[in-house]
């Protein structure tokens, strides 16, 4: 490694290759990676993304799947402004297993404050989701992926439930009236229209 260039181990939205080469053009992919006796959780919330973002909690037994990258010092001084280093995010050194090998001195961005777990967006959740199939990521991983929870499946979930609940109380009430649907301003524009 040239001394001009650092290391980077990404598992958030930086598993985007084309993110990375616009946030970091001298950006070069070395390999997939783990952190080890780490774990991935979603937990601040970003309203760029409508939805929480990426960290890592020490977590015995667990590991982190995600990207090693080669980049110069400046980049990453430009990458620490996307992660709002050292307000929002920080980083620090540490250990990541490749596939073959163990390489240290890898800088880790994670939050240092803490927040209630939250789930992230669809769009986000889709980046890890697909880096982890692109790459091979083990099969646990991306099955873990794949059992997160989004924002927008949470809130329709809950929307689902109001409106269901509302109705069965309409219907429980007596207060329900099925012709309703065929009443009011957009059955006369339906009327209208097809006359």
């Amino acid at each position: 490694m040239k001394k001009d260039r650092t290391y980077y181990f990404a598992y958030g939205s930086n598993l985007s290759i084309s993110q990375m080469k616009v946030r970091c053009p001298s950006a070069k992919l070395i390999r997939k990676g783990q952190l080890k006796d780490y774990k991935l959780v979603f937990s601040k919330w970003s309203s760029k993304w409508h939805g929480a973002v990426a960290d890592i909690i020490a977590a015995k037994n667990n590991c982190v799947w995600g990207l090693v990258y080669s980049l110069t010092f400046k980049d990453l001084h430009k990458l620490d402004g996307f992660e709002g280093y050292p307000f929002i995010y920080n980083r620090k050194l540490l250990s990541i297993t490749g596939t073959s090998d163990l390489a240290s001195d890898i800088w880790v961005y994670y939050l240092p404050h803490k927040f209630k777990l939250r789930s992230p967006a669809i769009k986000y959740l889709s980046i890890l989701q697909e880096a982890a199939k692109t790459f091979g990521f083990p099969m646990s991983y991306r099955k873990m992926l794949c059992e997160v929870k989004s924002f927008e499946s949470i809130q329709a979930k809950l929307l689902h439930e109001t409106i269901s609940n509302e109705y069965v109380q309409d219907i429980e009430d007596d207060q329900f009236n099925p012709l309703e649907f065929y009443q009011g301003d957009l059955f006369d524009e339906y009327e209208k229209g097809t006359s």
